[in-house]
This record gives structure tokens, C-alpha cells and sequence, in this order.
């Protein structure tokens, strides 16, 4: 029996705008969606390709620059109070030998610097879809496509991470597929 099926491919979703596609995007990016798979649709993607065009971009990368700062101070603080933890039961124990003072101002020291450059990591590995989002020069509703996985589970998990962010529209985009015998 020679059928033909459909396969959900993409969920898409509609938002208010740019702000609410970007808190989505890192929604879906914070329970395992590769970034790869998240693009802008429609009148936002063309506006943002069209701003990427433009040479003077300190304006717009403003709103990066903050939350790549963020983080990476964010992380460095916890960073820094892990390596004091970790340096306070070292010193304690003896693993190492040495003084406690300094046992917890070296780890401490170590673990800033590595959750400061986890936080960097953390920012500006979004994607492009994220990246588009900074854009100023579109005002309205943002639609995202979010391709699926060849998981039958995906989609229904995909919807549920953006319903979660109140888009204005959901529904998902299919395509035909033959069916073997």
C-alpha cells in the first residue's frame, strides 16, 4: 500500500515582537533546542538582514553588549563563591597544602575567571535568530520557525516551550512524505 503522510517540519510561531521572540528563542535554546533549527520568518528577517547591512551598528549591538556583561559578571560572581567553597573544604582537608587564605583567593580566583568566560560563551552563542532579534527596525509581530526533529515527540514539545511565551499565533508547517508498503 503506497500512501502519502505528512510530517510536521516546522512549528511556527507568532509574537507581539522582537523582545517576545527573543525571550522564545532563548526559552527554546535553554531546553535543548539546537539554534540552528530557530530562524525569523517574514517581514522581521527581511528588516533584520536589511539593518545587518548597515555600517554604523553601535546603536543596535548596545542590547548585546549588556547581556553579554551580564552574564558574564553574572557568572563570575558564582563562579567566584563555587571556587571559595571549593578552596574552604580543600584548605580544610589539606588536598593541596598550602595556607586556607589562599587555598580559597587561588580557587576562587580560578572559578571567576572560568564562569566569566562561561558566561561570554553562555551570551553570544544564541544564533542568528537571537542575534536578528536586536534589530530596531521593525515594529510589529515576529513570526518564528522552529524545524523539527525526526522525533514524532518534537513538535508537540516545541509547541509546548512556545505556548509557554504567549505567542499571539502557533501552528505548525508540514510536508508530504511517501509511505513504504
Amino acid at each position: 500500500m503506497n500512501e502519502h503522510a505528512t510530517d510536521v517540519s516546522a512549528v511556527l510561531a507568532t509574537f507581539g515582537g522582537m523582545r517576545e521572540a527573543r525571550r522564545a528563542i532563548e526559552a527554546l535554546q535553554l531546553a535543548g533546542v539546537e539554534a540552528a533549527r530557530i530562524s525569523l520568518c517574514g517581514e522581521a528577517a527581511e528588516a533584520a538582514l536589511a539593518a545587518d547591512r548597515e555600517r554604523d551598528t553601535s546603536a543596535r549591538d548596545l542590547g548585546m553588549l549588556r547581556r553579554i556583561i551580564w552574564l558574564a559578571v553574572l557568572w563570575s560572581i558564582a563562579g567566584a563563591l563555587l571556587g571559595a567553597a571549593v578552596g574552604a573544604v580543600a584548605g580544610q582537608l589539606g588536598l593541596f597544602g598550602g595556607h586556607l587564605g589562599i587555598q580559597i583567593a587561588g580557587w576562587a580566583m580560578f572559578f571567576h575567571v572560568a564562569g566569566a568566560l562561561f558566561g561570554v560563551y553562555a551570551a553570544i552563542s544564541n544564533g542568528d535568530a537571537w542575534e536578528q532579534t536586536f534589530q530596531h527596525n521593525h515594529t510589529g509581530p515576529v513570526q518564528l520557525r522552529v524545524r523539527t526533529a525526526a522525533l514524532a515527540a518534537d513538535a508537540p514539545r516545541i509547541e509546548g516551550l512556545l505556548r509557554v511565551r504567549r505567542p499571539v499565533a502557533l501552528s505548525r508547517e508540514t510536508a508530504l512524505r511517501r509511505g513504504a508498503e
